[in-house]
């Protein structure tokens, strides 16, 4: 049962493309950052960060990066649900899920980086392993694989 209680936010940055090794863009209590592991590309390179379906007319990086996380926070709230025992025990926590956008676009490397409770994890690992398809990432024209990190907030108001 999706539960009106759960608040799920993320921001995604890919924080090659402005060279400020993972700093999130937002510092705010409600917004969490999702942060590309590693810089991937040399300054003068061109880096282009994975398309979520949807998001393929974006242009310039900050309007596809922000297509990008409004995409992931719309799909991640759509599909999370609040197990009812844990909602009414009071148990709320935030996972945090490292994933790949793997180079023919689709989504590798699950797993869970910072526990909370087993049942929490379980639903923000399988609701990550479901990211669709994407247009993966690039340096220079050449598909890489980048790796994100995504805190899922399971929060009782």
């Amino acid at each position: 049962m999706k539960s009106i209680y759960t608040l799920i936010t993320v921001i995604l940055l890919s924080t090659s493309a402005f060279g400020n090794n993972n700093q999130p863009l937002v510092q705010d209590d409600i917004l969490k950052p999702i942060v590309l592991q590693e810089s991937i590309a040399p300054s003068e390179s061109i880096y282009t960060p994975p398309v979520f379906p949807g998001c393929e007319k974006a242009r310039g990086m900050e309007e596809m990066e922000t297509c990008f996380n409004e995409a992931i926070i719309q799909y991640v709230k759509a599909r999370l649900e609040y197990p009812e025992f844990l909602r009414v025990a009071g148990i709320e926590g935030t996972p945090l899920v490292r994933f790949s956008v793997l180079k023919d676009g689709r989504i590798g490397n699950v797993q869970i980086i910072r526990t909370v409770h087993k049942t929490l994890d379980s639903e923000a690992f399988a609701i990550i392993s479901k990211l669709p398809r994407m247009t993966p990432a690039t340096i220079d024209g050449e598909v890489i694989e980048v790796q994100f990190t995504l805190p899922v907030n399971f929060r009782l108001d």
